[in-house]
């Protein structure tokens, strides 16, 4: 790799490792989906392999920004970006593994929830990846995310209320542990939504 290479690097670089984190990213939230589906406790180890995977590519892209003088998009943008994509795996590692621990049993507002967050979750990826060529049709995805991320908070309340409506409720303080979990990681792909519109209108 030449000087020229690090210090005035392809766009292609910094959005091709946040590609790959957004796709790290949907996976574990399509492992998280599977395992409310069947209930397999063997999902964990690879949650947590996943969550590995998305550390390395993190770290990767933090070190490209150590080492490049002028990035194609504004540094602090790329650095939020790449950590909102990271924190959307914690959260549903966080989640699986509370639900394996608790020994939650899985209701339909955790599956619609976790169905959304994975629609969400794929509607970022997306964005992440027109980011480049097609910058427009990237913002205009945001649009259905934060949709969704409404949609979650709305099944949040309604899960909440459900919780706390039955006459034994000695469970609830372990559903609810799982519902912030998952409200907060619509929170977080909301969040790299707003990142991905700031984007958009500086680089249009």
């Amino acid at each position: 790799m030449s000087i020229q290479d690090i210090l005035f690097p392809k766009d292609k670089e910094f959005l091709d490792l946040l590609a790959q984190q957004a796709a790290k990213a949907v996976e574990g939230l399509k492992v998280l989906k599977e395992y409310v589906e069947t209930g397999d406790d063997q999902l964990s180890a690879r949650m947590t392999s996943l969550e590995v995977e998305g550390d390395a590519l993190r770290r990767q892209l933090i070190q490209r920004l150590n080492k490049t003088f002028v990035t194609p998009i504004d540094r602090e943008d790329l650095f939020s970006l790449s950590r909102s994509l990271d924190n959307i795996l914690d959260y549903a590692e966080n989640a699986l593994l509370e639900m394996i621990l608790f020994e939650i049993e899985v209701n339909e507002y955790l599956r619609e929830m976790v169905g959304l967050l994975v629609e969400a979750g794929q509607g970022l990826a997306e964005a992440v990846s027109r980011l480049l060529n097609a910058p427009v049709s990237a913002n205009n995805g945001t649009i259905r995310i934060k949709k969704l991320e409404n949609e979650v908070a709305n099944l949040y309340r309604y899960a909440l209320y459900h919780q706390f409506k039955k006459e034994d409720a000695h469970d609830s303080a372990k559903f609810i542990e799982v519902y912030r979990y998952l409200k907060g990681c619509s929170e977080i792909i909301d969040q790299a939504a707003d990142i991905i519109a700031e984007i958009v209108v500086k680089r249009t």
